[in-house]
């Protein structure tokens, strides 16, 4: 499975740099299957995210608002119409960097095979993303 993450937001520039650096295969255009989209919102007070109800956005949902501890809006009518493509709104004065590796837990979970060995690569980061083993 591979995912887009697009973006002009420093979110979103941290979040394809930490994929680079732990080994990722980082994406622009070709041969992705799905797509998170960051951006910046500076009209809401917390963060938001734009998607259909399916399993791609319900781990977004889940992963943000356990690790950011604040609630988050969901956006529905007239957004993203697509089961493999969801929009993530950063809120200004947020806890930008919590909602950042919140993104990148929900991608890794993702990305990670349902019976992976539990060892190498995927370790290595569920341990640098969690501090679990």
């Amino acid at each position: 499975m591979r995912i887009r993450i697009c973006g002009d937001s420093e979110s979103a520039i941290a979040v394809r740099s930490s994929l680079h650096l732990s080994g990722s295969v980082v994406v622009s255009d070709v041969g992705y299957g799905y797509t998170v989209e960051i951006v910046d919102q500076s009209d809401w007070a917390v963060p938001t995210i734009d998607g259909v109800d399916c399993e791609f956005e319900r781990r977004f949902l889940n992963t943000v608002s356990e690790l950011a501890k604040t609630p988050v809006l969901m956006l529905r009518p007239g957004g993203v119409q697509s089961d493999r493509y969801v929009r993530i709104g950063i809120a200004a004065g947020s806890e930008k960097h919590l909602i950042e590796q919140a993104i990148m837990r929900a991608v890794v979970q993702m990305l990670t095979p349902e019976n992976a060995a539990p060892h190498g690569f995927w370790q290595r980061l569920k341990y640098l993303l969690t501090g679990n083993l």
